[in-house]
């Protein structure tokens, strides 16, 4: 039985998720385990709790405040759903941060807010 393959970090996706949910600062969501680190910190989760297995996303880089919801963003609605579109060839980096990406967006208009 493997522990797990380590990423570039050095930890397994279950020693992230253990440092993410001993830090009550983070409120990391249970069953939310981070299995791609992109860097600079940003992880895609898959929501192990959630009937789906959902995608989600931390980025830590654009937190403003104490309230550390704003640095989790919806990503696939399913792992299934993830998986596929790298499979099949989409830059998944693009589909979020790119120049139309749904993150780059969302953070776009959060700092357009006054």
């Amino acid at each position: 039985m493997t522990k797990g393959v380590p990423d570039d970090t050095g930890k397994t996706a279950v020693a992230i998720y253990d440092v993410f949910r001993s830090a009550p600062e983070l409120a990391w969501p249970d069953g939310l385990l981070p299995i791609c680190h992109w860097g600079c910190a940003i992880y895609s989760c898959v929501d192990c709790l959630d009937p789906d297995f959902r995608m989600r996303v931390f980025d830590p880089n654009g937190h403003d405040g104490d309230d550390w919801t704003d640095a989790f963003f919806e990503d696939a609605p399913s792992i299934e759903d993830w998986i596929g579109s790298w499979a099949s060839g989409v830059n998944l980096w693009d589909a979020m941060y790119g120049d139309e990406g749904h993150i780059a967006r969302t953070i776009s208009a959060r700092r357009k807010r006054p």
